[in-house]
């Protein structure tokens, strides 16, 4: 059962957030992971890092929880009991991968001064 006014209510105030997850949860409740998200992406954009961490465990959103806790500087919840460690791991070889490509774009821009 699909509900699409019910996602317009994902804009500020947080009120009718939370009582949009809180109707879908009695409606449709397959609705409410996305709806988790949607909310976690909007509290994200709003550079709400700490609240979005949160929304984005309900959703199953791993990989933005991690972002956001790190965004937010809680490491200990980054990397911690809150999330998977898989997940964990895979942020962290992504992140070295970044690095280690712009490490080596500054040797060439070195190189080529």
């Amino acid at each position: 059962m699909s509900f699409p006014g019910l996602t317009a209510l994902l804009s500020p105030p947080t009120h009718a957030c939370r009582k949009a997850v809180e109707l879908a949860r009695q409606i449709s409740p397959a609705s409410v992971v996305t709806l988790e998200e949607e909310w976690g992406d909007w509290l994200a954009s709003q550079k709400q890092m700490d609240a979005a961490i949160n929304h984005f465990i309900e959703a199953g959103s791993t990989l933005k929880a991690i972002e956001a806790a790190i965004a937010a500087r809680q490491f200990t919840k980054a990397a911690g009991n809150d999330l998977s460690t898989r997940a964990a791991h895979s942020f962290c070889a992504q992140c070295q991968r970044r690095v280690e490509e712009q490490s080596q774009a500054l040797c060439y821009v070195v190189a080529c001064i």
